[in-house]
């Protein structure tokens, strides 16, 4: 999460051969994840406009004023993470 703020609230990376992009939500300060062809983003405001012609606000992603569907990846580690993170005796691995 503090690698991602300190990026600019987004940041791409590669996962399984495909482009992902993280962001931090500004509303909720939550972190998310989405596969995407764009390369590059800025920040609007509260909405961030991808380097491929679509931007993500409130968490959707758009084409114009059309909301088009996400891929994800399991978002599950990452809430477990942040509860971890809020709760410094979880055991986020066994063993």
């Amino acid at each position: 999460m503090s690698t991602v703020d300190n990026e600019g609230a987004f940041t791409f990376a590669e996962l399984d051969g495909r482009h992902i992009l993280f962001f931090i939500d500004p509303t909720s300060r939550t972190l998310f994840a989405q596969y995407t062809e764009a390369t590059g983003a800025e920040w609007d405001g509260d909405v961030l406009r991808l380097n491929n012609g679509r931007h993500i606000r409130s968490v959707g992603l758009y084409e114009g004023d059309e909301r088009l569907q996400t891929e994800r990846p399991m978002q599950v580690f990452t809430r477990w993470y942040g509860f971890a993170l809020t709760f410094p005796d979880t055991r986020v691995y066994g063993g």
